[in-house]
C-alpha cells in the first residue's frame, strides 16, 4: 500500500535497525519507483541499491520481470540493473518445473538446472538440462 518513495523509506530504514545483515531480498524491484521507463528514477534505484550495499556489507538480491516475449528485464531499470549486476539469473517457469540459468556473472557462473517443489513445499533439483537437447535440425 505504499507508494515508491515511501517503500525505499521504508527498507532504508529498517536496513538502520539491523546489525550485521548479509542479504537483502528486494522482489519486485519495479515498485520502487514510478516508471520503469523514467532514465532518472531508474537511475536512483539502482545508486541506492549499491548504497545500500556498500554501507550495510550486504549482498542484495533483486527481481524484475522481463518483457513479453523477450528475456530482457523490463525498461530503462532493467537495463541499469543488467549494467551493475554482479550475477544475472534467468528463471523460466514451465508446466511442471522451473529452469534456472546463469545468463551473466562477474564472479561465479553456474551451470542450467531445472527444479520443481516438492509434495513436502521444498524445492528439489529434477536435473540439469541442455537447452539444445530438443533442438532439431
Amino acid at each position: 500500500t505504499l507508494n515508491y518513495k515511501l517503500r525505499i523509506q521504508f527498507i532504508e530504514e529498517y536496513l538502520n535497525t539491523i546489525n550485521d545483515i548479509g542479504l537483502v531480498i528486494v522482489d519486485g524491484i519495479a515498485d520502487l519507483c514510478s516508471d520503469v521507463n523514467n532514465i532518472i528514477e531508474a537511475n536512483e534505484v539502482v545508486q541506492k541499491m549499491m548504497e545500500w550495499s556498500a554501507i550495510h556489507n550486504c549482498h542484495i538480491i533483486a527481481v524484475i520481470h522481463s518483457n513479453w516475449d523477450t528475456d530482457k528485464p523490463t525498461g530503462h531499470l532493467g537495463s541499469f540493473m543488467e549494467k551493475k549486476t554482479e550475477t544475472h539469473i534467468q528463471l523460466e517457469h514451465n508446466k511442471n518445473s522451473i529452469k534456472v540459468k546463469c545468463k551473466r556473472s562477474r564472479g561465479f557462473a553456474f551451470e542450467p538446472f531445472e527444479f520443481k517443489i516438492n509434495d513436502f513445499g521444498y524445492p528439489q533439483v529434477v536435473s540439469n538440462y541442455n537447452p539444445l537437447e530438443n533442438f532439431v535440425l
